[in-house]
């Protein structure tokens, strides 16, 4: 079988296994409500987009698309095997950093930058794996997130550099940081697609919408909202009253106790949890 047909294949294996997993996390959301079919056929229509676009998408996309579908799973990283199988990370960030992102459409130019950002944090894990923590990487006066690992117009660029001087101040889209893995554990998950154009909005409010609900990750108890650190470190990214954008994506029961609370007249008082930098690593 020929690389396009076989990649042809697993795309429709990875479409069905993200239908099952949107399913198995938003039952709890919506099956009371009649929604669940509704909302898991509405993902399997974005991850098909996502698998078209990907292929037709700028240079680079299609192989990051199967880096993905091969060594991903539930937001883990199998990077032992990604290690002894990397021609094709590496083809794919070579290919990236060919790509004019001025020539994309501004959501182009967004779902480019979240990818060349996840797959060169990918190919930085594994140019030191195996390590304990993405931390581990560089030394006290060279940070991994400021090593210049990154194609980008030729050139080579810092993590920092994507992040702090392009994504953040160029898009100012909050929802960006549920889009963004930093190979820990307490990062949002690592999506099993690349991220494109034409379905950007809707899969980043879905990244949203997984991470705010993940009770790792974010709950209310005793009148205490206890959030990441994401929240903390990026606050001039969210709105101030950030209980009240949270609403917004809340479902399930930390929807019913903020519409609670908020109702009389209360607000939570926000704590944030410590982060767990171990790597997303998936034992094989």
């Amino acid at each position: 079988m020929s690389l396009s047909a076989s990649r042809g294949l697993s795309r429709f294996e990875c479409l069905l296994r993200e239908f099952l997993v949107f399913a198995s996390q938003y039952g709890r959301f919506h099956a009371q409500r009649g929604k669940i079919v509704r909302k898991s056929m509405f993902l399997a229509m974005c991850i098909l987009l996502s698998w078209q676009a990907a292929l037709a998408g700028p240079p680079g996309q299609a192989e990051y698309a199967e880096v993905l579908h091969r060594y991903v799973r539930g937001g883990s990283v199998d990077y032992a095997g990604l290690k002894e199988n990397r021609k094709l990370l590496d083809e794919s960030l070579s290919r990236m950093g060919t790509v004019d992102p001025e020539s994309l459409s501004r959501e182009g130019q967004l779902a480019f930058y979240i990818n060349l950002y996840n797959a060169a944090t990918l190919r930085l894990v594994v140019d030191h794996y195996p390590v304990s923590s993405i931390k581990d990487i560089g030394g006290w006066f060279s940070s991994p997130w400021k090593q210049k690992v990154v194609p980008l117009k030729g050139e080579l660029v810092s993590l920092d550099h994507v992040e702090h001087e392009i994504l953040r101040p160029r898009f100012q889209e909050p929802l960006v940081h549920f889009a963004l893995n930093c190979s820990a554990r307490s990062c949002p998950p690592l999506a099993e697609e690349p991220y494109v154009a034409d379905s950007l909005k809707d899969r980043l409010r879905v990244a949203a919408i997984t991470f705010i609900n993940d009770s790792e990750g974010n709950r209310l108890e005793n009148g205490k909202l206890y959030l990441s650190r994401i929240f903390k470190w990026y606050a001039k990214d969210f709105p101030e009253d950030v209980v009240s954008w949270l609403q917004q994506y809340a479902r399930g029961s930390l929807k019913e106790k903020l519409d609670a609370m908020t109702e009389k007249g209360k607000t939570p008082t926000v704590k944030y949890l410590e982060y767990d930098w171990r790597l997303n690593d998936r034992p094989r």
